[in-house]
C-alpha cells in the first residue's frame, strides 16, 4: 500500500495543476485499509510514446486489492483498497 500510495501521489504531483496541495487521506476499517490521493488536475489517458513511462496504474493495480479512479470537475482522485 505504501508503494501504491507513493505512485499515486507522484502522479498527482506531476499531473495536477499545481495550484493546490495533493491530498492524501487514509482510513482503516476492521481488516481494510483505504487510501485516497486527490489533486486538482484533469484526468488524461496514458500516452505510451515513451517505453519508460505510463505504468503507474498497472503498478497500482498489482499492489492493491482494488482501486477506483474518479475524475471530477474539481480534480482527480484515486481510491485504493487493501485487505489484511
Amino acid at each position: 500500500m505504501i508503494l501504491a500510495t507513493h505512485e499515486a501521489a507522484a502522479n498527482a504531483v506531476e499531473h495536477g495543476r499545481g495550484t493546490s496541495p495533493v491530498a492524501v487521506r487514509g482510513n482503516v476499517f476492521d481488516s481494510t485499509v483505504e487510501i485516497e490521493v486527490r489533486d486538482d488536475g484533469t484526468w488524461k489517458a496514458a500516452q505510451f510514446h515513451d517505453d519508460e513511462r505510463g505504468r503507474g496504474l498497472m503498478l497500482i493495480s498489482a499492489l492493491v486489492d482494488e482501486f477506483e479512479l474518479r475524475s471530477e470537475g474539481t480534480g482527480t482522485a484515486i481510491v485504493m483498497v487493501t485487505r489484511f
